[in-house]
């Protein structure tokens, strides 16, 4: 979707939204927001609140001065470089400056935009037509179609300029934007300057931060991140080797040859059996199967690094299940393959024979191409002029007191997400005094003891391995469970652990092969190291003092409720333990209680909950999970 960063979420019986809010700034190309008035209940996000705004200045003039920089640097024969987030703000930004430029005359020049999806991303937003501006719709020129998209910092730099470039990568440590950033810090024989455009403050200890705050001619460390497909050969060698690997697992299979690491070496006094011992432990690490990866060449320093959307579950499941190697990245399947071709979009007709025809799907397939990623450095002179300038959709105190009064008056409770406590306490004092809100005081900060909740954007899964201890452990505490919609049966069981990390180390001779899969530690390049998290078990005070923080923390365990619970049952149960009373509905198999609260059980054996806004809601939903984990 277009527009902003501001994620406000609504809260309907037995519905939640999901709306981006579009009306912190004026959109050029997308109508305002309007939230649903039935809501009660409002999520928000409260690090404005301690924002004072630009300065003083307007947006407008604030666009201006955009503007103005931009065309000064095209009409000097140089090239514009704006890092974005593609999966942000980009779109956003894409639209204020094709906008700008049209306005201001300066159309002639190039626009690009550049990233792994980029044709897709500006081909579906044009079509998104209930989001749309109706001029944009009438319009006889489509959204973006004066845009140049390209997927490498390669084609970008064959496009003739002057251009404005918009790339993926906003804090310039990944993706188009930082394979360009070099080539943007240069200056030409006559001095002339490039010009680069940060669209927010930029974050320490990152590249733009660096190049920020470098003065002209100063030296500057870059560090990014690089994915690229493999080359022919390498994809040739990929594939042998991953040939080799799966009839070695299949042997493996055949043969039953399982083997479990050892907790710890044995006490020997050779000290060439204990090397042998390290050695021989550190390839069962490397080959355990690998489940949702979190790549070993991810390290914090990077982690805002965006990968394609292609590395889905699904994707990684069926690897998995297959028992891939995907240290590369994920090689498609035959059945992954032949279900593109029949979903791809545009297909070519041609008059030559099948081998002239040039099938191209969208970029799906070609992230899925075996990759390797690496971790690229490169020291470079900065000869350009930074300007940075506040387009990141964020508003300020003052327009989020008008906005909350405008749009959200109608709204209950109150639940800030994010921000501090000073910004809580803003709030409330808002709320409070403000006659036209009708929450009044009950405005909540969802923080108990130093918990506080946030809305997940990035999920990271991680290769973890049992301790042998655990995993020996594991058959003893199964129980079968029945499943509910068919005759089979889970094994489920429950372990108490704590995830360790360790780091491995190994010089180049050691193993050539999965050095790809590792990055270089800085200041030594003879040491690569690789991080190795593993369950252990608990015992005596450990698991005491995990127990304490589980309470300090408010932490819960996860809880799988499996079974079937009985409404007449439930009835009883909360009459009597939560003093709810309750009494079924005439036509339907319904529950309904006193409080406000119903409970509604489907022919399928599904449970659901509607209530007015009350505490009751939550001891009743107590009740149904504890007949659930009874059953269990």
């Amino acid at each position: 979707m277009l527009g902003g960063h501001g994620w406000l979420i609504k809260y309907k019986i037995d519905e939640l939204f999901y709306c981006p809010d579009f009306s912190l700034k004026p959109s050029y190309a997308l109508k305002r927001f309007l939230p649903p008035t039935t809501s009660t209940l409002l999520f928000i996000d409260g690090s404005p609140f301690h924002l004072s705004g630009n300065t003083g200045r307007k947006y407008e003039e604030q666009l201006n001065a955009l503007i103005r920089e931009i065309l000064g640097t095209l009409r000097n024969g140089k090239d514009v470089l704006i890092p974005v987030s593609v999966v942000g703000r980009g779109l956003e930004i894409l639209t204020i400056v094709t906008h700008l430029l049209t306005e201001k005359g300066g159309d002639n020049y190039t626009v690009v935009f550049a990233s792994i999806q980029a044709a897709e991303l500006v081909a579906k937003a044009s079509t998104m037509t209930e989001a749309l501006l109706d001029e944009i719709i009438l319009s006889e020129r489509q959204l973006f179609s004066n845009v140049v998209t390209c997927k490498t910092a390669e084609e970008v730099l064959s496009v003739a300029g002057p251009k404005i470039c918009i790339a993926d990568g906003e804090t310039l440590d990944y993706g188009v934007s930082a394979e360009l950033l070099g080539h943007f810090l240069q200056a030409d024989a006559d001095e002339r300057e490039n010009l680069v455009v940060l669209t927010g403050a930029p974050k320490p200890h990152t590249n733009a931060f660096t190049m920020a705050a470098a003065k002209k001619g100063d030296a500057i460390d870059l560090r990014y991140t690089i994915r690229s497909p493999l080359g022919k050969e390498e994809l040739e060698e990929y594939y042998l080797q991953l040939e080799l690997e799966m009839e070695e697992q299949r042997k493996a299979l055949e043969g039953g040859a399982y083997e479990v690491a050892s907790l710890e070496d044995e006490n020997s006094d050779n000290d060439n059996d204990a090397g042998k011992e390290n050695e021989k432990q550190l390839r069962v690490t490397q080959q355990c199967t690998p489940g949702l990866v979190l790549p070993s060449y991810m390290s914090f320093v990077s982690k805002n690094l965006q990968f394609p959307i292609l590395e889905t579950a699904a994707s990684l499941a069926n690897a998995m299940f297959k028992k891939v190697d995907y240290a590369y990245g994920l090689p498609i399947s035959e059945e992954m393959q032949f279900l593109m071709r029949r979903k791809a979009p545009a297909r070519i007709y041609s008059d030559e024979g099948p081998e002239g025809i040039q099938m191209h799907n969208d970029a799906q397939a070609e992230a899925n191409i075996p990759s390797k990623t690496f971790v690229k450095t490169a020291v470079v002179r900065k000869n350009s002029r930074v300007f940075m300038t506040d387009l990141s959709g964020f508003a300020d105190a003052a327009i989020m007191r008008s906005l909350l009064r405008s749009r959200f008056s109608f709204a209950k409770k109150v639940v800030l997400i994010r921000g501090t406590v000073d910004d809580h306490r803003a709030l409330y004092q808002f709320c409070r005094s403000e006659k036209v809100m009708k929450c009044g005081e009950n405005v909540f900060f969802p923080r108990t003891q130093r918990t506080h909740l946030e809305l997940a954007t990035h999920v990271y899964s991680y290769v973890v391995q049992l301790d042998p201890t655990l995993a020996n452990a594991l058959p003893s505490a199964l129980r079968r469970v029945k499943e509910s919609r068919s005759s089979g049966f889970w094994d489920v069981g429950w372990v108490d652990g704590a995830l360790e990390s360790s780091f491995v180390s190994l010089t180049h001779e050691d193993d050539e092969r999965q050095s790809v899969k590792r990055i270089r530690t800085e200041g030594n390049d003879d040491e690569i190291k690789d991080g190795v998290f593993t369950l252990v078990p608990l015992f005596g005070e450990r698991a005491q003092q995990c127990a304490r923080e589980r309470e300090l923390r408010g932490m819960q365990r996860g809880l799988f409720f499996v079974g079937d619970a009985d409404l007449h049952r439930l009835r009883e149960v909360a009459r009597s333990e939560m003093g709810l009373r309750g009494e079924f509905h005439k036509n339907a198999p319904m529950l309904v209680f006193d409080a406000g609260l119903c409970v509604r059980k489907s022919a399928n054996g599904n449970f659901s909950l509607s209530s007015m806004i009350s505490p009751s809601v939550f001891a009743l939903r107590k009740t149904v999970y504890g007949q659930f984990s009874q059953t269990l």
